[in-house]
């Protein structure tokens, strides 16, 4: 069988432009399935297995890419399984054995410890009947790739057209086994043919390996971290400790994808086992801002612990998590955020609003509750317009309206806001008169508290009184 197979297809982009040709590569049918039953024997049948690597799909994959990502049986992979019974059957021999080869790492004492019966592990094998006959050719998962790695070396390293090596793609799903033999069979190689440097040189392909980058940028970190794939995330991290993993085409580093996907168990393992890890994301955002949205408070908490200053880190808008916190009314957030560093409370946005400031557009009282009792005074702070607290306050018109008056009208050291004035010269009692008859109502406290003057002009000389009579008279007329 001719191991490779292209053919030149042409394609005119406009009618302006002449014709371009492209070279559109196609894998033989047989190698194709071959490599996606993991049927080894088929290529150690072609006589030379140099073009093992130019057998390759129209996107450039491999056999290797074409085996891993037919696999649907990764130890820790969140797809059910939906492959036939063959492949269901390596996945769990392959899974047994990858379990055997750690063990055995761990205490290779075991391997020749005896029963009661003087049985060894071994004994134990041999005599043990498979519960389903399985083909002989058929080959474990980390089995196969062993084999072709020994025909074609070069396959570990080779990248499909969106530069993804099959330490991409076996990372993508889980594959925990097959990332242990690229990785091992890297550092091996490389101690073959340079075991007269030291040992630092001699790992340096293994991180080379780890830190290679498809089109989008994204690591074999990136894609097992993106998936939740724990055991692969230790792994990867364990091989590369000292490697900040920058961010992808997307913004996203590693440890911000864990935060805003809730995967707290790979978010801890960063944190614990990364020595200094990037914590950014796209538009400006870091890994906190990213934990908050899903409220996730058991991130928050480590992240808090490990990355100093981050909670006043701001993004492109220049909201601080806090601001994020307030916006969806996580009270509970804000505690965290708020105990840590009380100071968040007083840093603006671009429009110059305060956590306290967006609480209050969002009628989140609870949040405002427990600003307002941890920072009293960030009250008096007001945006690029002008306007206080309660300003915003007036304006929402929602259904916790009152609670919020209740907060701020209630506190008397907060009576100095009632008649502070916006860049217009609006008092809140200004915003008040042009509420709906609806919110008249509720806002009763504020119109009855003595401190309030009724009279303050505004810079087109009206008061609220004035306004009302213009909007009623305007009612009317028309």
């Amino acid at each position: 069988m001719d191991p490779s197979n292209s053919f030149e297809s042409q394609a005119s982009v406009n009618a302006n432009q002449p014709e371009q040709t492209e070279t559109i590569t196609f894998m033989n049918r047989d190698y194709y399935n071959a490599a996606a039953e993991g049927k080894v024997e088929v290529f150690k049948n072609i006589i030379d297995p140099e073009p093992l690597d130019l057998l390759l799909t129209p996107n450039k994959n491999t056999i290797l890419h074409i085996y891993i990502t037919a696999l649907n049986s990764g130890s820790n992979s969140t797809t059910p399984n939906a492959g036939t019974e063959s492949t269901t059957l390596i996945g769990r021999l392959g899974s047994t054995i990858n379990f055997v080869k750690k063990i055995l790492k761990i205490c290779p004492s075991l391997l020749r410890q005896a029963n009661a019966k003087s049985e060894t592990p071994l004994h134990t094998a041999a005599g043990s009947e498979p519960t389903t006959t399985l083909n002989a050719g058929a080959e474990s998962t980390t089995n196969f790739v062993e084999e072709i790695l020994k025909m074609c070396p070069s396959l570990l390293w080779q990248a499909n057209a969106k530069c993804e090596t099959p330490l991409h793609i076996a990372a993508r799903y889980g594959h925990d086994g097959i990332v242990e033999v690229l990785i091992e069979y890297c550092a091996q190689t490389r101690a073959q043919t340079r075991h007269d440097q030291d040992l630092e040189e001699e790992i340096e392909p293994v991180k080379e390996l780890l830190r290679m980058t498809n089109k989008e940028k994204d690591t074999a970190l990136h894609e097992a971290v993106r998936y939740n794939h724990l055991e692969v995330v230790k792994l990867l991290i364990s091989k590369d400790p000292d490697f900040s993993y920058s961010a992808n085409d997307a913004g996203e580093t590693p440890l911000y994808i864990a935060a805003e996907r809730g995967f707290e168990d790979v978010l801890f393992e960063i944190l614990d086992k990364c020595k200094s890890p990037m914590h950014g994301g796209p538009l400006g955002r870091t890994a906190l801002h990213a934990a908050v949205m899903p409220s996730g408070t058991g991130m928050i908490k480590r992240i808090l612990e490990t990355i100093d200053g981050i909670s006043r880190e701001v993004d492109n808008n220049r909201w601080t998590p806090l601001h994020l916190a307030a916006y969806f009314g996580y009270e509970n957030i804000a505690k965290q955020l708020l105990d840590k560093d009380r100071e968040v409370a007083y840093m603006k946005d671009t429009e110059g609003r305060t956590p306290l400031h967006i609480a209050a557009q969002r009628s989140n009282a609870n949040t405002m509750k427990v600003i307002v009792e941890r920072c009293p005074d960030c009250c008096e702070l007001v945006d690029n317009r002008g306007w206080n607290v309660l300003h915003f306050a007036i304006k929402v018109q929602r259904y916790y309206l009152e609670k919020i008056m209740d907060i701020i009208i209630e506190n008397w050291s907060f009576s100095n806001l009632l008649n502070e004035k916006n860049a217009d010269g609006d008092t809140p009692l200004h915003f008040y008169a042009t509420t709906s008859s609806e919110s008249l109502i509720v806002l009763k406290k504020f119109v009855r508290h003595p401190r309030l003057d009724k009279m303050a002009f505004n810079k087109q000389h009206l008061n609220a009184q004035e306004i009302v009579f213009a909007t009623e008279t305007r009612s009317r007329t028309s």
